[in-house]
């Protein structure tokens, strides 16, 4: 028997859960303007992670992050209404450590800059006297300013 292509049964989330899919689409909207509802230091250590009828959960790795968050309740419930949201007076904000069905750890980690270091024309000239006649002047120049790079690099690293 073979089954004809018309005849097959296709489910809609948005159909079957109208209030889900909903919910869905608003907690990925939260996510990407998360920066701009609890500003740019807390949405670096937080990130809302489930949206329930009544309830927000945000996961955050920082307890000063936690209770900044915890104070802006009304702040996020006011950004909540925009969407019909938020309304109820039973309206929970849950702020959590671990991130549902994951290990906790530090996703938000934001790099230092890297520190410019300066390398030395003249120490580089002087490196480059001990190398092989037969080696070009490219790549003896390349070599030698990578060697004074990588000097300077790890006495840099020491005085920390």
């Amino acid at each position: 028997m073979t089954i004809n292509e018309d005849q097959k049964i296709f489910f809609s989330a948005e159909r079957l859960f109208p209030a889900a899919a909903r919910r869905a689409k608003i907690l990925e909207a939260l996510q990407r303007n998360w920066a701009s509802v609890v500003g740019f230091a807390v949405a670096q250590h937080s990130r809302p992670c489930n949206l329930g009828p009544e309830e927000l959960t945000i996961f955050s790795d920082s307890q000063h992050s936690s209770f900044i968050l915890s104070k802006s309740k009304g702040n996020i419930q006011r950004v909540l209404r925009k969407f019909q949201l938020g309304n109820e007076e039973d309206f929970k904000l849950k702020v959590t450590y671990s991130w549902p069905g994951r290990q906790a750890r530090k996703i938000f980690y934001v790099p230092s800059p890297p520190k410019i270091i300066r390398v030395d024309e003249a120490l580089v000239r002087k490196s480059m006297l001990g190398a092989p006649a037969t080696l070009p002047v490219e790549i003896n120049y390349a070599l030698s300013h990578l060697k004074i790079f990588l000097d300077e690099l790890n006495k840099s690293r020491s005085k920390v």
